[in-house]
């Protein structure tokens, strides 16, 4: 069966952007996409349905409906579910959730497979359709079913729909042009006092030592991160009350001599998971009392903020945060640590923020498979949403946590040997293939973690050197 509706939403966004099937333009890069409009409605009291197989790419939550009074919706880009009391259904009350869905042109079945469950009240109506490059839906799936007895009693109910039998050729998504120049930038901690850097917990140590507070120390982290060509420092901030708010005036200073920009990287869970609450009333006082600095960093005349761990909170959680920042006069570009939870975590915030990255790649297997992956969830994420965003790659030089671990009393740590500096080559090298719009390193001088990159007693300027020669390798290409 099948038939076109008017689609809901969408429209614009799909026409923002360049999702014909010709371009006159020269493409930067072009991905072919099917997009799925998935729509639950229901009279029982829980229902959801999961898309099994094939891997989906990215989802959006596009609608609902019905009276909403203690109804509760969860979503991630492989599941969506619908709860309301059970009074509402006995009485027949109807509730509906609508979310479009993205999957790679290359499908590795011959089939979209979803598996429906819900209470032994009411029914569930489901229906699926595809989204055509022309705004409207065509129709795979509308069934309506009450009871299926299962020993779990969850009314199962499985759907397969042969993609031979979809009706119209994938979207055809192409960039024409970079949303923002190439652009390097480094992690850098500003969290060092006399005591710490004199504790026995590093394996090596800045060449020129002192605290973060010390003027002619940020100075000099500045001029030689400028020689690195590093474009942005993205300085840890947790609060008002941190030690990197104590300094960042200092940096921003300090950068501003050195022809660098600034930006937070917000410790969205300093001290445990933080309520919505205070997130955004640090990062109004963040955006507040800096962003106006010459040498804060800006995308597109918006500042920039980066957040660490942005996977802990879910996507109708950042919705409320970057609405009421917005409400408060900050139209920021938020670029969020997406990547570093689980499979669904990974993905269900890449909608909600301007970007995505993850922190360090000490924990990735095959990186090449990674910024691949990483980049094809973010320019799902641009069909569906109608924004460019910005996808940021991970290098570093790599990992050691075995003597701040063993300090803290743990007995378990992590190596990731720099194996002379070719673990660092590698990574540099993944990440010019994949040519992103930034490149993070991790990090200037994390020294507990052995990240750093900062001239140091054991390698001197090599990572200094290292890093000029590869940036200036990767913005030599378009």
């Amino acid at each position: 069966m099948s038939k076109k509706l008017a689609m809901g939403i969408g429209l614009a966004a799909l026409t923002a952007l360049i999702l014909s099937r010709k371009s006159s333009k020269s493409q930067l890069d072009s991905e072919q996409y099917y997009r799925l409009r998935l729509t639950v409605d229901t009279s029982s009291d829980w229902a959801n349905v999961t898309v099994i197989s094939p891997s989906v790419i990215g989802g959006i939550e596009v609608s609902r409906s019905g009276d909403l009074t203690g109804v509760n919706y969860y979503t991630n880009p492989e599941k969506i579910a619908i709860g309301q009391l059970v009074a509402d259904a006995q009485a027949g009350k109807r509730v509906s959730l609508t979310y479009d869905f993205v999957f790679s042109s290359g499908l590795s079945t011959q089939s979209l497979e979803l598996l429906s469950k819900k209470g032994d009240y009411g029914d569930s109506h489901i229906t699926l359709s595809e989204v055509t490059d022309q705004g409207e839906l065509s129709l795979l799936i509308d069934d309506t079913y009450t009871l299926i007895p299962s020993p779990e009693s969850t009314n199962p109910k499985t759907y397969s729909v042969p993609v031979t039998t979809w009706l119209h050729p994938p979207l055809i998504y192409s960039r024409t042009e970079r949303v923002i120049p190439k652009t390097l930038a480094c992690f850098y901690y500003a969290w060092y006092t006399e005591q710490n850097l004199s504790e026995p917990v590093f394996k090596d140590y800045p060449l020129i030592n002192g605290p973060s507070n010390d003027p002619a120390i940020i100075d000099y982290h500045m001029q030689k991160a400028a020689e690195a060509g590093i474009d942005v420092m993205i300085s840890s901030w947790s609060g008002p009350d941190s030690h990197g708010n104590a300094n960042l005036p200092e940096i921003l200073n300090a950068a501003n001599r050195h022809g660098l920009k600034v930006t937070i990287y917000y410790e969205s869970v300093s001290g445990g998971l933080q309520t919505q609450e205070t997130i955004v009333d640090n990062l109004d006082y963040a955006l507040t009392e800096y962003s106006s600095h010459p040498a804060f960093y800006h995308v597109n005349g918006k500042p920039f903020v980066a957040v660490y761990v942005a996977h802990a909170n879910g996507p109708d959680q950042w919705k409320a945060i970057i609405a009421e920042l917005l409400a408060r006069g900050h139209d920021a570009t938020y670029n969020g640590d997406c990547f570093g939870g689980t499979v669904v975590t990974n993905k269900r915030n890449i909608g909600v923020f301007d970007g995505a990255h993850i922190y360090g790649s000490f924990n990735i297997g095959d990186l090449n498979t990674f910024n691949q992956e990483a980049i094809s969830m973010i320019k799902g994420a641009e069909l569906l949403t109608g924004k460019r965003k910005i996808y940021a790659a991970p290098v570093c030089p790599g990992f050691d946590n075995e003597l701040s671990n063993k300090n803290n009393g743990q007995t378990t740590w992590t190596i990731v040997s720099r194996e002379a500096g070719a673990y660092y080559q590698r990574l540099w090298e993944s990440a010019i293939r994949a040519n992103p719009d930034m490149i993070f390193i991790t990090s200037w001088n994390e020294l507990w973690e052995h990240t750093h990159i900062q001239p140091s007693v054991l390698y001197g300027d090599q990572y200094i050197q290292m890093t000029r020669h590869y940036v200036d390798k990767w913005k030599s290409t378009l």
